[in-house]
């Protein structure tokens, strides 16, 4: 009879569907070693990060010029120029959509969110009584 065992639950199952137990003989010990081989975890794939982009329409507000300015301005201490260039461009990227939720907000929710209202008010609109809405 064999007591020595491997446990898993079955999360641990599902992330590793590659995994194997081996058992082998005892040697010196009354206590059998056990190899858990585990393969690789299965990827999960998570939604992928939505990419800011710089759009035009900020260029006609001045505030955007300044904001990049102060950014790009800081002084940091960094190892060699090109790992410098990469740093401020990142500083720009995160600093202009920080800048573009105060300036803007979110206006794809907002856009989103007035266009299922007109939607629901077509939809309802079976007399005519939200024509002035639309």
């Amino acid at each position: 009879e064999q007591l020595d065992r491997a446990l898993s639950n079955p999360s641990w199952a599902d992330w590793f569907v590659e995994y194997q137990v081996m058992h082998f003989p005892f040697f010196m010990s009354d206590h059998s070693p056990i190899l858990v081989e585990m393969g690789g975890p299965v990827i999960h794939h998570r939604r992928k990060a939505k990419l800011h982009r710089f759009e035009e329409k900020w260029l006609a507000d001045p505030e955007c010029e300044e904001v990049v300015q102060q950014l790009w301005n800081m002084e940091e201490e960094y190892e060699s120029p090109m790992y410098r260039l990469t740093e401020k461009i990142k500083l720009c990227r995160t600093g202009l959509e920080n800048w573009r939720k105060i300036r803007f907000g979110e206006t794809q929710c907002q856009v989103k969110s007035q266009l299922d209202m007109v939607e629901a008010l077509t939809h309802d609109n079976k007399d005519g009584k939200h024509r002035p809405y639309i």
